[in-house]
């Protein structure tokens, strides 16, 4: 596919124009490239906010105006709670995917493994490949964390909790003072994470530079799914 188009002008001149459908495959490109680099899981990539369904209209039109509005909100940033299979990661990961199309930097992990590449990478002995997935996690202008705070499902908790909390800590304040947003989903309220995580990160949540909206998530289709499937199983 050629970059110029050529025309004729009135006198018959030769006038080069840039090809849009170049420019379209170019940005799709450079989209599937970032979208790849991001680490959104791949069964993602086929939900949008207009084929994604059983949420309540409200959350999806919050969901939408944070996209329209990112630049705009400087210090806030999502905090999605709800029970596990709410579509909290699958809303998390539409922003995300919408915002790679707006031409921001996004990155996704999981919870439990950045507590992992912190655990490990403490000491006078470093890993190169965990200290290169921070250096590019902090460079991200959103970072999506999906199953945040639940302590029963990170297993170093119990022997390393004080030490978990204190690399957390430092992690979320360099970011944020960096003037870089978080997308976070749980299944533990705001209001309760100071029990495991102390008030200084719990205030981090709610008030402050770096401010958490907090969105209640329940999929109606998803939750009837398992309404019959636990009805399976005790007949």
């Amino acid at each position: 596919m050629k970059e110029f188009i050529f025309r004729e002008d009135e006198s018959g001149n030769l006038i080069a124009e840039i090809n849009p459908e170049f420019v379209r495959q170019s940005n799709m490109n450079m989209y599937n490239y970032k979208l790849k680099k991001s680490g959104i899981p791949r069964e993602y990539y086929k939900y949008t906010f207009d084929n994604v369904i059983g949420f309540d209209e409200s959350v999806i039109d919050k969901c939408k105006e944070y996209v329209d509005t990112f630049q705009d909100n400087e210090d806030t940033s999502l905090y999605f709670i709800g029970e596990r299979n709410s579509g909290k990661t699958a809303l998390s990961c539409i922003i995300g995917m919408e915002l790679l199309k707006k031409g921001y930097e996004v990155s996704f992990s999981e919870f439990q493994y950045l507590q992992d590449c912190f655990i490990t990478n403490q000491g006078f002995t470093k890993n190169p490949e965990i200290e290169d997935y921070i250096k590019k996690l902090k460079k991200s202008d959103v970072i999506i964390i999906d199953d945040c705070y639940d302590p029963e499902k990170s297993i170093r908790w119990k022997n390393s909790n004080h030490l978990i909390i204190a690399e957390w800590n430092y992690f979320i304040r360099s970011h944020i003072s960096n003037e870089k947003k978080f997308i976070k989903t749980s299944n533990i309220p705001i209001a309760n994470v100071e029990m495991y995580w102390g008030k200084d990160i719990a205030s981090m949540l709610s008030e402050g530079r770096g401010k958490f909206l907090e969105l209640s998530v329940e999929n109606t289709e998803l939750s009837e799914k398992r309404k019959q499937r636990l009805e399976l199983k005790k007949n």
